[in-house]
């Protein structure tokens, strides 16, 4: 159990006075890691002061906005200041950092007489005391806006040296160690707390998983699936650290908000993002609303009820995997094998016909592009089949094989243990559909007013029919969508339901016909309903 004794003060330091970097560097590690599959991760850093006084911490990190604590002895104190360090590596075209208070002899080209003169050092004006040196002037071409230019100090005074037409250049002087100002976390350690392990806990991005799943048929009665996980770290280097992969929709209210406590962050950034409100996140994945079922969990848009899936876990609906200790550098990623089952399967053909109403009996055109796998009113040949895997199935791409070739890829949606799933392979190009609704004409509508609002009852009779072009017999499940009261229908069908319909004028229903349907057979299917219609 970790000790829980929580870090009480937190204290941003004001950029006053020279900033000078005297507090030696507490080495720290990612001990543990908790990834998430929307772009976070819950990170665990780890670092053992050896003697009592005030440190810096190797890494400032970056959390989510209240999501960081600190676990230690309540007489430690951590406090966000602003120090110079070494900069790290330049581009080629950051002259101005390199060079500062060197003196240059720059050639251009297509210019013969060459500049001489002193690089312009930014750093050293912009950190001196106005008391000490009252004649530094900060100059206004920051390299900061303005880093197409190399600002000089000639003879003639002030110059601008476009650094696109510099041929090439000749430095004198020794170059002296860049320096930049970054924001460090400083832990004052007293004389409880030296020799005690200091654990910091919070949420960022830069460390994410993907899953992927592999359905491969062995034959006509069973499968195997393989479920996959893709990790990218863009954070910082991972040694030997506890990973674990998290599945479920875990409620992250200010995920798009930077803590105060981040490098570089202002409070204007931090309430501009508190007034964004968290349904702009969609940024960090985009709009498609596809992606966003694959990076938050989604159930199936449709089908029946399971109750037959296996209970597992207490508590919340988050589901921890652990894949061991791994070490992954930054900038680098990585894929293993999670799970892997074998499971019994039936392959159908599915076909659903949307409703041809809207909420108020309205005709409503809901049928989809017929190029994409989201398009509806189409027959597609699916493999039903409930989850072998010892974890739930998360939302993540899914591709079917045969023998060693590419049958499909679809979108498999959440899946409990135990519970059965449909996933889509391929349109069911040699099973062809016929879907027909008509009004009845002569009968007298019944006028019904809800809300002010006069309605007209109407019956409406259909079929569906459906011709099985292969030569061996195909089972298939037929949805048909309506909005009313079912009158009659044959074949005996489901009646189920459909969610969307609870605020509707019309009560919204799916009829489900299971069906098996030898070569060559066609069947007609005919079914009658009355509902509202605005009039």
């Amino acid at each position: 159990m970790f000790c829980r004794r929580f870090l009480c003060c937190v204290l941003v330091l004001p950029l006053a006075g020279p900033l000078v970097a005297n507090e030696p560097v507490l080495p720290s590690r990612i001990a543990a890691v908790s990834l998430f599959k929307n772009g976070l991760a819950l990170v665990e850093r780890r670092a053992t002061p050896v003697a009592a006084g005030v440190y810096q911490l190797d890494e400032a990190p970056r959390p989510i906005h209240g999501t960081m604590w600190i676990e230690g002895d309540r007489s430690l104190v951590a406090r966000v200041a602003v120090r110079e360090r070494e900069a790290g590596p330049a581009s080629p075209s950051d002259l101005q950092r390199d060079y500062a208070g060197r003196r240059v002899t720059i050639h251009l080209q297509d210019v013969p007489t060459p500049i001489s003169g002193v690089v312009r050092d930014f750093a050293r004006e912009e950190n001196a005391e106005p008391e000490a040196n009252p004649a530094v002037r900060v100059s206004r071409y920051s390299p900061r806006g303005n880093a197409r230019f190399l600002v000089l100090e000639t003879e003639q005074g002030e110059s601008l040296v476009d650094t696109a037409r510099i041929a090439y250049m000749q430095a004198t002087g020794k170059a002296k160690p860049a320096t930049e100002r970054q924001s460090v976390l400083l832990l004052e350690v007293g004389e409880q707390a030296k020799g005690r392990e200091v654990r910091i806990r919070y949420l960022t991005t830069g460390l994410s998983w993907a899953p992927t799943y592999h359905v491969d048929l062995l034959d006509k009665q069973r499968l195997r699936i393989s479920q996959t996980a893709l990790i990218r770290n863009e954070l910082a280097d991972v040694r030997d650290a506890e990973m674990q992969l998290i599945s479920g929709f875990p409620n992250i209210r200010f995920r798009h908000v930077t803590s105060p406590l981040a490098p570089g962050s202002t409070w204007s950034q931090f309430f501009s993002q508190l007034n964004q409100g968290p349904s702009n996140f969609s940024h960090v994945l985009g709009n498609n609303i596809a992606m966003q079922q694959v990076a938050f969990n989604q159930r199936a848009p449709s089908g029946d009820m399971d109750l037959s899936a296996i209970p597992a876990g207490d508590g919340v609906d988050l589901h921890y995997e652990s894949i061991g200790r791994r070490s992954l550098a930054k900038e680098e990623a990585f894929q293993l094998q999670v799970a892997a089952a074998e499971a019994a399967y039936r392959r159908i053909v599915e076909w659903t016909v949307p409703d041809t109403h809207d909420a108020y009996g309205n005709r409503a055109d809901s049928r989809g592009n017929s190029n994409n796998e989201e398009s509806v009113g189409d027959p597609w040949d699916a493999l039903e089949f409930r989850n072998p895997l010892p974890l739930p199935m998360t939302t993540g791409p899914a591709t079917i094989t045969a023998d060693g070739r590419f049958n499909g890829q679809t979108i498999s949606y959440w899946v409990n243990r135990g519970e059965q799933t449909t996933l889509k392979v391929t349109k069911a190009l040699s099973i062809r559909t016929v879907s027909v609704e008509n009004e009845q004409q002569g009968e007298s509508r019944d006028i019904v007013y809800i809300a002010n609002r006069a309605y007209g009852r109407v019956k409406v009779d259909g079929s569906v029919t459906v011709s099985n072009h292969r030569a061996e017999p195909v089972e298939m499940l037929v949805r048909r969508q309506f909005s009313g009261d079912l009158v009659r229908a044959d074949g005996d069908p489901k009646t189920v339901r459909r969610e969307e319909g609870a605020y509707s004028i019309n009560r919204r229903h799916e009829l489900v016909w299971s069906l098996t349907l030898k070569p060559g057979e066609t069947r007609e299917l005919k079914y009658e309903y009355r509902l509202l219609v605005n009039r």
